[in-house]
């Protein structure tokens, strides 16, 4: 793949050439994106809200835990579901507080994954 793409760099190719080229990759890629994001779910799931409800508002921080009362959660957050309980102004800060938490969590699974969780993350890959 190095390769395909170093000589991707030296020659003027047409964008289906390019992909012509990147897709027999696919398979290779596949089960490590599935892999990571396995572990970058789980992750989401079990400290999520600890990288996300400290940088909230104090009022939204108090609306998302009356929303998570009644059933909804940090995944709703995501997928959009839970937008039309909250404000269009709610919901851009909640939009820039998701994509923060969203990378802390891959800088947290990336160490995690070259660390404590590598064994484990190479058994989901198999």
């Amino acid at each position: 793949m190095k390769n395909e793409l170093e000589n991707l760099d030296k020659s003027d190719f047409s964008l289906e050439e390019v992909e012509n080229k990147m897709i027999k990759f696919g398979y290779d890629i596949w089960p490590w994106n599935q892999a990571y994001k396995h572990f970058l779910d789980s992750a989401r799931d079990q400290v999520g809200e600890h990288f996300l409800l400290p940088q909230m508002s104090p009022d939204l921080h108090k609306k998302y835990l009356n929303f998570k009362i009644y059933g909804g959660g940090l995944k709703d957050l995501q997928t959009g579901r839970a937008a039309v309980l909250f404000t269009p102004e709610e919901r851009a800060e909640l939009c820039g507080e998701l994509v923060n938490m969203h990378s802390q969590l891959t800088d947290y699974v990336s160490r995690d994954l070259v660390g404590v969780n590598k064994k484990k993350y190479f058994e989901k890959i198999d």
